[in-house]
């Protein structure tokens, strides 16, 4: 190797190392630059912490609060950020966090509006602005108070939802209140609805008039709006039905809220004009649990309490508990109601006949009761009475009513070439339906399609109901038989004023309530009082029918009574439409043979063909 080589060496070897030195220096120098820009970054964001005028914080991805500043601190009147404190659902809720993870997992960053958890009372409802986005590891965010501003934007609003006669909240302001109250219930507050019925308005416009009755309905909303304060939110559901919502008010104070409503229009008159009126009112309250709530369901709760409390009669106000527990034993009542409220709809529905038979003629007549029936969508069928409750709860009992008299008379139409010995078709008429002036003008309607077959029809009015309106009932009947139908009383002797306003109702049947029937032979006041009955309705050249008959024994009763006509598990249970026309008589379905004997005795037996 040369001197030159070696020189050439050593030149090479000192470069290397100046090079290595520059590499040092321009790393060294880039991390203390990148250090300078991160503490200055840092001292800006501690120093944009510090003078914001709106809350600041960073969040983990667990939502713990990591830094906040003085003004976030103030706004959530947060002492410190500990396990209580330093969560984002506690001072906002779980739904309001999943919120904000869900916008900012989509687009990286979220805006959005939130509300403030009320653990008191006391605590005032706040409105914020939420704006967020995703760092690496964490969530960078400020919080703004836009209480005044939401509180202008809803009080717009809630003049778009207002009942403009009343001021309270109309339909879609309701389904907007519901609809928040369980989402406020969602995330631990809350929520008791009420259910009130003013039952005197319709009476005072039949009496003064709709525009009188404006004018009390909007006496009676300021009155129990000045009760409610700022604890109770009125609706208007209908013209006499009206929601109340409790939040954040426990189910005791909402019932004397209620109670405080019905005491004060039970004392203190309305004005009609210058007239006082004495309102009647009925309210239901109910407790909602988180666990399966749905508004449609906490209402139809809720309407239920109220109608047990307006037929009490009581000035109370009747409360239930919409829990999962409560909810699994009205279920099938419920649905029925979701399915009525909906409109009338003829699925599941059909009809059986009952066979009447004639203690005089065993064999020589061919009559019977057209009774409802309902299967559920599983084929399970519905007890009749909760069909009816539901019916009526929802308003549709008198489209029911229209349903089976029409279906009744085409059957009969179909097959009167094979009904020669029916004397007469019973059928059940609800009160709703004949206190429904469109339900009798449709009803004598099917009259002169059908008034060839019409004439069978014996019309069954429960007694209690007649007596109520004894005008209307009157008119009814004798329109009725002027037709060509008869008329019985249904239910007779349950009431205890039948005798004394029988001879208001030009009926042509009683029907013995089966009250009376089903244990007379056990209890002698029962057989006393059917024997009056029967006396009672011969000198009234009225026929009489005892149901509920269930055994020869009382049979044997009822013939030596002098009944005329018996229905009951002796004679059949109700049978399906297309059996009834093969049929020869009444007497031909029974099938115990002791019966049969002690009916045919001196007598040929009838057989169903």
């Amino acid at each position: 190797m040369t001197a030159f080589d070696n020189l050439a060496g050593s030149e090479l070897l000192f470069a290397l190392v100046v090079s290595a030195l520059l590499v040092f220096v321009l790393v060294v120098s880039t991390r203390w630059a990148e250090r300078r820009s991160r503490l200055r970054s840092q001292a800006e964001l501690q120093r944009v912490y510090s003078v914001a005028p709106i809350g600041m914080f960073s969040l983990s991805l667990e939502g713990k609060l990591t830094n906040i500043n003085h003004v976030l601190r103030d706004m959530l009147d947060i002492p410190e950020l500990n396990e209580h404190y330093g969560l984002w659902e506690n001072h906002f809720g779980r739904q309001a966090w999943i919120r904000l993870v869900n916008a900012l997992e989509m687009d990286g960053q979220a805006e959005l509006e939130i509300h403030n958890l009320r653990h008191a009372p006391h605590i005032p409802r706040r409105s914020y602005l939420v704006k967020a986005v995703l760092e690496a590891d964490r969530i960078e965010g400020s919080l703004q108070d836009i209480t005044g501003h939401a509180d202008a934007i809803s009080k717009l609003r809630l003049q778009a939802n207002r009942d403009p006669l009343t001021d309270a909240l109309n339909s879609k302001g309701i389904d907007l209140q519901l609809a928040d109250s369980l989402r406020r219930l969602e995330e631990g507050e809350t929520f008791v609805l009420g259910y009130l019925e003013l039952n005197s308005l319709k009476t005072v416009n039949n009496l003064y008039g709709k525009s009188a009755g404006d004018d009390v309905l909007k006496q009676v909303c300021e009155r129990a709006k000045q009760v409610l304060g700022m604890e109770g939110q009125l609706g208007r559901l209908t013209g006499s039905e009206f929601l109340i919502f409790f939040v954040n008010v426990g189910l005791d104070k909402a019932r004397k809220l209620c109670q405080s409503i019905l005491d004060d229009l039970h004392s203190q008159p309305c004005l009609v004009g210058t007239t006082p009126f004495r309102f009647k009112a009925s309210m239901g309250l109910v407790g909602i649990e988180p666990a399966q709530i749905d508004a449609h369901d906490a209402v139809l709760v809720a309407k239920r309490a109220a109608r047990e409390a307006r037929e009490s009669g009581l000035n109370h106000v009747v409360v239930h508990q919409h829990s999962a527990e409560a909810l699994s034993e009205q279920s099938q009542e419920l649905r029925l109601l979701r399915k009525f409220s909906s409109g009338f709809d003829v699925t599941g529905f059909s009809v059986v006949m009952q066979p009447i038979m004639s203690l005089n003629d065993p064999f020589g007549s061919l009559n019977f009761e057209v009774l409802l029936r309902m299967h559920d969508p599983k084929g399970a069928l519905v007890p009749t009475g909760k069909i009816i409750s539901a019916a009526e709860e929802s308003g549709i009992m008198p489209l029911i009513d229209h349903w089976v008299v029409s279906t009744t008379l085409q059957w009969l139409h179909n097959n009167q070439h094979r009904l020669e010995n029916t004397e007469f078709v019973c059928v059940n008429l609800n009160g709703m339906s004949l206190n429904d002036d469109s339900f009798v003008e449709m009803f004598f309607a099917l009259f002169s399609r059908y008034g060839h077959v019409a004439r069978k029809l014996l019309i069954e009015i429960t007694e209690s109901v007649a007596i109520k309106d004894m005008e209307r009932t009157r008119s009814f009947i004798s329109r009725a038989q002027e037709k060509g139908a008869k008329v019985a009383l249904d239910d007779f002797g349950a009431g205890y004023t039948s005798f004394a306003y029988l001879k208001q109702l030009p009926a042509d049947a009683l029907k013995i309530d089966g009250a009376f029937i089903c244990n007379m032979n056990e209890h002698p006041t029962d057989v006393a009082i059917v024997r009056a009955i029967v006396t009672l309705a011969k000198s009234l050249n009225m026929i009489s029918i005892a149901e509920w008959a269930e055994d020869l024994a009382t049979l044997r009763t009822l013939k030596e009574l002098g009944v005329d006509y018996v229905q009951g598990y002796v004679i059949a249970r109700p049978q399906s439409p297309e059996l009834i026309p093969y049929a020869l008589n009444s007497a031909g379905f029974i099938e115990d043979k002791k019966t049969r004997q002690y009916l045919s005795y001196g007598q040929p037996e009838a057989q169903i063909i």
